[in-house]
């Protein structure tokens, strides 16, 4: 029964207008500022499953934690550490979503700038297919 009444409640709402923003640009807007948000940890498993679905695995974490602004000193300690490419991609991802280094100097940790680095390594085929999926709100 509340169910029904909220619905009623949200159906009857007529849908706001702006005289100079049609709808796609305001869905446009919302999406880019969601790029543009602040990751931090807590968003690393989502990150690292974007990144899977859309076929990066990590293999030159390196060249790409530099593009995130992680520097050469950050990146040799994690490569000395033990394990696999897996496990240090995790740990550049950790260091970047952390604010290590240069981050801060390379746009922050964004979903942008994420795509952006991606660009730089010549992984497009990642970039925009994560560019498309925020673009559409999916994720």
């Amino acid at each position: 029964m509340e169910l029904n009444i909220v619905l009623k409640t949200v159906i009857q709402q007529p849908l706001p207008t702006s005289s100079s923003m049609s709808l796609r640009d305001e869905v446009n807007s919302a999406t880019a500022i969601s790029q543009r948000q602040i990751l931090n940890t807590s968003h690393l498993g989502d990150i690292l499953d974007l990144l899977k679905r859309h076929g990066y695995s990590g293999v030159n974490y390196y060249d790409f934690g530099l593009h995130l602004g992680l520097l050469p000193r950050t990146l040799n300690v994690i490569d000395m550490e033990r394990g696999d490419v897996s496990s240090h991609f995790r740990l550049c991802l950790e260091k970047w979503l952390q604010q290590a280094d240069d981050v801060k100097g390379k746009g922050g940790p964004t979903y942008d700038t994420l795509i952006q680095a991606l660009r730089k390594i010549e992984q497009n085929a990642a970039a925009d297919g994560i560019d498309r999926e925020l673009s559409i709100g999916k994720f």
